[in-house]
């Protein structure tokens, strides 16, 4: 580990490029206005602690999709970012992004992804699926299709995408339709449009997202072994010792007061800790998960 400084640590790679921020922070979103504010506290957090220098400030950037986002990992235009573990692992193996910790995202370490049916309905095994819909959120989600999708497939199940929820599907397989929401989920499987939905258990006990009107006439179907909610990242040729101190920033911010207020903002954090334990095998299951999709 080198002995520089915080302040050494940061200026060792930026001496060469004066322009460049301390610290460059991203996100993958189609709002950009949402989570600028939110990103460049955390960079600004960061660079003033690397650097020593108050009157530093980092940068945020928003890019509209992952495959824009492992572009600017790939140009060194991005320093840190926040990401589900499917997002996370693809970084790692296309922009050669480095998982560095694992965030408590909205005060979560983990969740497991839940199918869910009504209660007076005929299904009561994953194989009842097969000829019915399920409903998902989107394409990105984590919890609400890229888990539950290899799960079924990986049960040997055949799956087709539907051009809506009305639609019919083949006999011998599980069609499934984007509901775009959580409560749209929930709705569509409540009034019988879907057989099934799928997202997290953190979902499912949200009022907001699963009001108690409509849950008392649901059921869980299936539950899914605990899957890690965050890591952060760091690019992957990012200097060691800036590396180093990033970290230790990360893992004592919960600890400070200012630190606090910045995760906060940021997404909720509670806190950042190593990756190892549950943690560690939880990660590896969404790899193999990942696997099983590809």
């Amino acid at each position: 580990m080198s002995g520089a400084s915080y302040p050494e640590a940061a200026k060792s790679e930026t001496a060469t490029n004066p322009e460049r921020p301390a610290i460059v922070v991203g996100r993958i979103s189609e709002d950009a206005k949402k989570h600028f504010s939110r990103l460049k506290g955390m960079a600004d957090y960061l660079t003033k602690r690397l650097t020593g220098d108050n009157s530093q400030t980092g940068k945020a950037v928003v890019a509209p999709d992952l495959p824009e986002m492992i572009r600017q990992f790939r140009n060194d235009q991005v320093d840190i970012i926040s990401e589900t573990p499917f997002a996370a692992l693809e970084l790692a193996e296309k922009a050669g992004a480095e998982i560095l910790l694992r965030e408590w995202k909205k005060g979560i370490a983990s969740y497991r992804t839940v199918f869910f049916v009504r209660k007076d309905g005929p299904i009561r095994s994953l194989a009842d699926l097969v000829g019915r819909k399920v409903a998902f959120e989107d394409e990105g989600s984590t919890s609400a299709f890229l888990v539950p999708m290899t799960v079924l497939r990986r049960e040997g199940f055949d799956l087709v995408l539907l051009s809506s929820p009305r639609e019919t599907p083949p006999p011998d397989k599980i069609g499934y339709a984007f509901a775009r929401g959580e409560l749209n989920i929930v709705s569509w499987v409540a009034y019988g449009i879907t057989a099934a939905g799928a997202f997290s258990n953190t979902d499912f006990e949200e009022a907001l997202r699963t009001p108690e009107r409509i849950k008392k006439d649901l059921q869980l179907l299936y539950s899914t072994e605990p899957i890690i909610r965050s890591v952060i990242l760091v690019r992957g040729n990012i200097p060691i010792d800036r590396k180093v101190r990033i970290k230790d920033l990360l893992l004592k911010m919960h600890l400070d007061a200012d630190g606090r207020d910045v995760l906060k903002a940021y997404s909720k954090v509670k806190k950042y800790d190593e990756i190892t334990g549950e943690a560690a095998t939880s990660l590896e299951r969404v790899r193999t998960l990942r696997n099983t999709i590809r």
